[in-house]
């Protein structure tokens, strides 16, 4: 099954449109005008519609427009197809119903939004299903032409065979499709029991180095019999050249990857302004750097235990995948050091706020006595001290954004570090909203709008990595500092590109902050040398391996 399986997805290759075979019209959008790669996009969703499975995975770099040509594609199947040939019949107790979108809560209002600017009245009837108002009568759902919920109302629905449930789908499309990356969740789980007859998946961040990474969104399109995991391991995960081969051509029927650089050298599209980056290294002061050697000592003791202890027992590539609550007290500790290391490099207040909670073993409370209560180290300590960090992020906002027409955004995985940056901008005056997970979904909308507006005098926002990494158009602003090193390179990548996107008008500046001398060091070289990390250790999918963390702590 799976050799005609190869067979069926190289031939349909023959009929593959090529780069010249353009949809040129769309009926029914308004003020907006596709893009020559939209328009070649849009003729491949088409195409891919017709194969099988129907679907695929819209891959395009972050920023290009994935979500006004899925728009386009609903559009024009209605011209082609009206009521999708099967909408409002009821047939296995299902109602046959429209296109369902699953995003982000954070981006429902987003793609709301982008149907009523880009679509004429009475184009696209549109429900957002989605807090405690949304539609409970199945036949009612199914009518509309597009339906957009969030992972989190699946995945509850799921539970009781809920609304969503009973609807067979024209079409699913998932924005930032790697939110179902994990196969053994159930988000995961939810996603995969919705009915439909194409489905789809959009990522600006695809997983292409790792085989593994790519099979619960094949799984999702439905692609057997390599959604059975033998089968997967048996033609794709063996680490040879052969698998590796088979996997470029089986993706390569399934996937469109354009990236923005390389649009740009065809002239594809329209040039954006010129991206700089700029890596930004930090020499932590004295009485910040005593601190970080203390819990160094310490973290590096702890470690060496631990490799001794368990070491031999983990795999040298992909550890044996864990439950949370399987985790050992002995992996917590590595996890607590890491962190502290990591917050002591932004602001040793960060390590002091932490101590406030509950110790988790008594190795902890020992280290916490050792290095909090040296009085020679208590203002180091201090939240209204200025870290090495936020003294030059202050600079360079005077330089670059007080003084300049231009807006920044500062982001932190940690919105306690942000809390810290807020206080002393406002001590300097200078005018900032924040952005993160906290804030509910239509305030994160108003303070977008705010902020991308020209008029707007906000000069800077705080955004946590997590928020930003999803969606959201940040174009209002032309410069973007990346206060801290996260695992994962590429949700830094997906946070730069909120300001390097269509619509940027202005040079795009990037600055990376790293301490020198410090453990971001070595997590920046993990980062060169494995594109994508989860924030998570030993108890994901992905995560760091036995010697990831030997270099993380400089043991041999």
């Amino acid at each position: 099954m799976a050799i005609s399986t190869f067979e069926k997805l190289h031939h349909s290759l023959t009929c593959c449109p090529t780069e010249n075979d353009l949809v040129e019209r769309v009926d029914g959008l308004k003020n907006v005008a596709l893009q020559l790669h939209q328009k070649r996009a849009l003729a491949w969703l088409l195409w891919r519609e017709k194969q099988d499975p129907s679907g695929g995975l819209l891959a395009d770099d972050m920023g290009l427009g994935k979500t006004l040509t899925m728009i386009a594609l609903v559009i024009k199947s209605l011209k082609l197809e009206p009521d999708g040939g099967i909408k409002n019949q009821f047939q296995n107790g299902k109602y046959y119903g429209g296109t369902l979108v699953v995003c982000p809560a954070s981006l429902i209002n987003q793609w709301s939004n982008e149907v009523q600017k880009r679509t004429r009245k009475n184009v696209l009837a549109t429900a957002v299903y989605h807090g405690t108002t949304r539609e409970i009568k199945p036949k009612r759902l199914a009518s509309y032409d597009m339906v957009i919920s969030t992972y989190g109302t699946v995945r509850s629905e799921s539970q009781n065979n809920g609304v969503i449930f009973r609807i067979k789908w024209h079409r699913i499309i998932l924005d930032e499709a790697h939110q179902i990356r994990n196969n053994e969740n159930s988000t995961f789980d939810a996603i995969y029991k919705l009915s439909s007859k194409s489905r789809w998946a959009m990522t600006g961040t695809p997983i292409h180095n790792n085989e593994l990474d790519m099979y619960s969104i094949l799984k999702f399109l439905r692609c057997s019999p390599f959604d059975d995991p033998k089968v997967w391991k048996k033609w794709f995960n063996d680490k040879s050249a052969e698998g590796q081969n088979r996997l470029r051509i089986f993706v390569s029927s399934l996937m469109l990857r354009r990236t923005k650089d390389e649009l740009m050298e065809k002239g594809i599209l329209r040039s954006l302004p010129v991206k700089k980056f700029e890596l930004v290294l930090i020499k932590l002061d004295k009485h910040e750097m005593d601190a970080y050697k203390k819990f160094l000592a310490t973290s590096t003791t702890l470690f060496n235990q631990f490799v001794q202890q368990n070491g031999k027992k983990v795999k040298p590539n992909i550890p044996k995948t864990k439950k949370p609550t399987q985790t050992t007290m002995d992996e917590n500790n590595i996890l607590v050091q890491l962190l502290r290391l990591r917050q002591l490099c932004c602001h040793p207040f960060l390590v002091k706020k932490v101590n406030e909670k509950p110790k988790t073993t008594n190795l902890l409370e020992q280290m916490n006595k050792l290095t909090i209560k040296n009085e020679d180290l208590d203002s180091v300590f201090s939240e209204n001290r200025q870290s090495s960090k936020i003294k030059i992020l202050l600079k360079m906002l005077k330089e670059k954004i007080v003084s300049q027409n231009d807006k920044a955004i500062v982001v932190s995985q940690w919105t306690s570090f942000l809390q810290l940056i807020a206080i002393h901008l406002k001590k300097n005056t200078i005018k900032f909203d924040n952005l993160d997970g906290s804030i509910a979904i239509k305030e994160r909308a108003n303070i977008v709008d705010k902020f991308n507006d020209p008029k707007c005098d906000t000069k800077v926002l705080l955004l946590s990595l997590t928020a930003g990494g999803v969606g959201l158009n940040l174009s209002g602003a032309n410069h973007l500092f990346l206060m801290d090193l996260h695992w994962n390179p590429q949700m830094e990548k997906q946070a730069q590109d909120r300001i390097y996107r269509i619509g940027q008008t202005k040079p795009v500046f990037i600055y990376k902050f790293m301490a020198v001398g410090t453990i971001e060091e070595r997590i920046k070289a993990i980062q060169e040398e494995k594109l994508k990390l989860a924030g998570s250790i030993l108890s994901e999918p992905d995560k760091l391996t036995i010697q990831d963390l030997k270099l993380l702590f400089n043991f041999k």
